[in-house]
């Protein structure tokens, strides 16, 4: 059985992590802070977690309940999770390397690219709640 109680405090975990980052990546001088980094990655590595965590414990029995609706909504949670990891590793590529470093080079860009990102899960979040858990319940 689905313990949605305990997927529902991972993304409490993540909108938590969602909001003091976002305080934090304001500030150009954050992004050299060691605690900021650490963040950034912690966040990085509970959204890979919980979406690792919904491929084991979720989809497996979706996919196989003899109603084709509810095979179609986990065929959709799968193919965003497969986008959401695209996004977030280019976005690791891409941001957390040079943010080790301090260089405020382009910190509107990545300030952006970072709510973007926060808006994405935010999302996610949203469609978990609404759409995938009622199914277990």
């Amino acid at each position: 059985m689905v313990d949605v109680a305990e997927f529902s405090r991972e993304n409490q975990e993540l909108t938590d992590l969602c909001a003091v980052l976002d305080v934090l990546i304001a500030d150009p001088d954050m992004r050299g802070n060691p605690v900021f980094c650490e963040l950034l990655s912690r966040f990085s590595e509970k959204i890979r977690a919980h979406l690792d965590h919904e491929d084991r414990a979720m989809y497996a029995e979706l996919l196989s309940h003899e109603d084709k609706s509810i095979n179609e909504v986990a065929t959709r949670f799968i193919n965003n999770t497969h986008q959401l990891r695209t996004i977030l590793s280019s976005y690791i590529k891409r941001w957390c390397h040079a943010t080790r470093g301090g260089d405020a080079t382009g910190h509107d860009e990545f300030t952006q690219e970072t709510r973007e990102i926060f808006a994405l899960v935010s999302d996610r979040i949203n469609l978990e709640k609404s759409k995938l858990f009622p199914l277990f319940l």
